[in-house]
């Protein structure tokens, strides 16, 4: 009886050391800038900042601002969890500073590369989800747009990987009460959840079958209803556009291609859609939905 006692604490621990480190999944922090200007009240934030022809040229959310190198008394950089402090413009705090920033617009560019890929398109629509609630507005969103396969699109491979998440919990369970040892070997070693599915069948079949019907899921919801996801897009894109030549013939006239190709260095919505349309090689637009810099200016 003191045996079984010790086998289900020590199974219940494991199995809350397993949640707690699914649970804390870091982050990667961007690259912050600080501002402290001469007449200024507390601190300017920026989101990127680039310092050339005398000035401090600092983005903040849909505002660029350009400040005098002569009113800024001290720059404070936040990068990968440090924090700098630059009191002096000198050449080599200016090139620190361009080269933060530079490596700021890499991250950037490695977002929308991520972004690009299918489930790189999923990690970007649920980035900002915090609650239920924000997860079904999402859902309702996706369903206006996209129809019924944006929404099981994004819906499906959630589902999936809960199911993946419970049947894998649930094979540990059975695993150490079958044995302690079987549930440690299958919880550090997942080879050893083979053997396992080998040895104890009856035990294992249904947890490994809801593990393989989660993943099945998943990867349905991924790959299946993805190109019929854009494909209603690009026909409403396609019966606008006759519509739209007036305002093309606008914004030409208004913008033109200066080799910006990040959101960061857009001043406007308006101008982020004009380079995304007439200029090359821009990285605005990650998953493809027609409409740029949606975290920054097009929200």
């Amino acid at each position: 009886m003191h045996t079984e006692i010790t086998k289900q604490r020590t199974g219940a621990f494991c199995i809350i050391l397993i949640a707690t480190f699914f649970l804390h999944i870091p982050q990667a922090l961007a690259t912050e800038f600080y501002l402290s200007v001469a007449g200024g009240n507390g601190k300017e934030h920026c989101e990127s900042l680039e310092i050339r022809e005398g000035k401090a040229i600092c983005a903040q959310g849909k505002m660029v601002i350009g400040y005098d190198l002569g009113l800024i008394r001290d720059v404070e950089i936040i990068e990968d969890g440090k924090i700098q402090h630059i009191g002096k413009l000198t050449p080599n705090s200016i090139a620190r500073i361009n080269s933060s920033n530079q490596r700021a617009q890499e991250y950037e560019e490695r977002i929308e590369e991520l972004e690009k890929s299918k489930i790189g398109y999923l990690v970007h629509k649920l980035r900002f989800v915090s609650s239920f609630s924000d997860f079904q507005q999402l859902l309702e969103k996706q369903y206006r747009q996209y129809g019924l396969n944006g929404a099981l699109h994004l819906f499906l491979p959630l589902l999936g990987a809960l199911f993946v998440v419970i049947g894998f919990f649930w094979l540990l369970i059975r695993a150490f009460r079958v044995h302690i040892l079987w549930g440690i070997g299958c919880l550090l070693l997942p080879f050893v959840s083979l053997f396992f599915l080998v040895f104890h069948w009856r035990a294992a079949a249904k947890p490994f079958a809801f593990t393989v019907f989660g993943g099945t899921l998943a990867v349905f919801g991924v790959y299946l209803f993805e190109e019929k996801r854009v494909h209603p897009v690009r026909t409403r894109i396609q019966a606008v556009a006759p519509a739209k030549t007036t305002v093309k013939k606008q914004e030409k006239s208004k913008y033109t291609c200066k080799g910006k190709i990040y959101c960061s260095q857009m001043t406007s919505c308006e101008e982020a859609k004009f380079y995304l349309k007439h200029c090359p090689g821009t990285k605005m637009d990650g998953d493809h939905d027609g409409i740029p810099c949606e975290k920054q200016w097009c929200r």
